[in-house]
């Protein structure tokens, strides 16, 4: 796969969503990437990980999630040295 920021579409940072507090209203977070799901280095649109919600309603008081990241490594063609990993959330009101 391609490595994340040389130009070969970031395959080798995998996302995931784990343990989802839904929260304490009728309409809760629900887990939109349960399965480690490859994130794309500067990609036009983003990954959707969570939604619930409403406008008026509520519905994701007291909730919560947690992500799980794994940066994935070749030692015989990686090269060594320090590595960091940006991560841009958004919190997007309505269809995303």
């Amino acid at each position: 796969g391609g490595r994340v920021g040389s130009g070969g579409g970031g395959s080798d940072l995998l996302i995931r969503v784990g343990c989802v507090t839904a929260g304490s209203g009728s309409n809760g977070l629900t887990n939109q990437c349960a399965a480690y799901t490859a994130l794309v280095s500067g990609a036009a649109t983003g990954t959707l990980l969570v939604e619930g919600g409403d406008l008026g309603i509520g519905g994701i008081e007291d909730a919560g999630f947690i992500l799980d990241i794994k940066v994935l490594m070749d030692w015989l063609t990686d090269v060594p040295g320090t590595y960091t990993t940006n991560l841009k959330m958004t919190v997007a009101q309505g269809a995303i």
